[in-house]
């Protein structure tokens, strides 16, 4: 993901959680995270795509966000990245576990 593109989402993610924090003390570690990841872009992008990770995984989980809006959050580079992947291990002869 472009470092622009992440801070879009920082931006995005702060709006939508500063009202929620206020009443969900569970939630205040991950607001807190959003800024501290200002401070790993652009030299420390793959730190913040973990981060990114885990934030969006528990947006998912306690349901402020679907997997489609995640995607849609994430943009074209999401997509990019995917058919890169996919490029990348077409042909492979063996499943995930090693088989057929």
């Amino acid at each position: 993901m472009k470092p622009e593109k992440m801070l879009e989402i920082i931006d995005a993610y702060e709006a939508q959680l500063a009202p929620i924090v206020r009443d969900d003390p569970h939630m205040d570690h991950i607001i807190k995270m959003l800024p501290r990841m200002r401070n790993l872009i652009p030299d420390r992008m793959e730190r913040a795509n973990r981060w990114l990770g885990f934030i969006q995984g528990v947006l998912w989980q306690v349901g402020l966000r679907t997997i489609p809006e995640l995607v849609a959050d994430n943009g074209d580079d999401m997509i990019e990245e995917d058919a890169k992947t996919k490029a990348s291990t077409a042909g492979a002869d063996s499943g995930i576990w090693g088989g057929p």
